[in-house]
């Protein structure tokens, strides 16, 4: 199954002109860290995972958390 999405990926890649990013969303455990292993492999890219980026416990007020993404620290 993966499979199939990195060789759908790699084809979409070869298809357009780089800076190229792609999102991967998914639910927990649905295997979205092994794909994009599978395509930093591939692809010899660089990968951002949205854990890094959650706020730090001080940081989640209620005002922060209604806005759209304010669950991020950027």
């Amino acid at each position: 199954m993966l499979s199939k999405a990195v060789n759908e990926i790699s084809a979409f890649i070869n298809s357009v002109k780089p800076p190229i990013i792609i999102a991967i969303d998914g639910r927990c455990a649905s295997g979205k860290t092994t794909l994009s292993d599978m395509l930093r492999k591939r692809f010899d890219c660089g990968i951002f995972h949205m854990d890094d980026f959650f706020l730090r416990p001080e940081q989640r007020t209620s005002a922060r958390l209604s806005q759209i993404g304010g669950n991020i620290d950027c």
